[in-house]
């Protein structure tokens, strides 16, 4: 998986994903993405998972993006202008830390 971000104001995302792999994000940040990639919303996790997300200002359904073959690419972009942060997670660390997501847009190699 290679992502490159680009842009000043409005950042987007793009990501390169080799078959099989997918990334998972909150619904309504996805831009584009090329024909080799397969999307599924779902609640990830059962109702009680969506529903703790939305109470907690995300989104109630998770949209998985996998590569169906080679050259898949996925782009996102926020919804309001602000700034991409880049944050490695250590094996078994979610993506929300201990501070919480609150009202931010993510997108994680890892589902949540």
């Amino acid at each position: 998986m290679k992502y490159e971000v680009s842009g000043t104001v409005m950042q987007t995302v793009g990501i390169d994903l080799s078959p099989g792999e997918t990334v998972y994000s909150q619904t309504a940040t996805m831009s584009w993405m090329t024909d080799g990639v397969q999307m599924h919303t779902n609640t990830g996790g059962g109702l009680f998972a969506g529903l703790k997300r939305s109470l907690t200002g995300g989104s109630f359904f998770v949209t998985d993006f996998t590569a169906q073959g080679p050259g898949a690419h996925v782009a996102f972009a926020p919804r309001f202008p602000g700034t991409i942060l880049v944050r490695t997670l250590a094996a078994g660390e979610s993506s929300n830390g201990s501070t919480g997501r609150g009202r931010c847009s993510w997108i994680s190699p890892a589902r949540l």
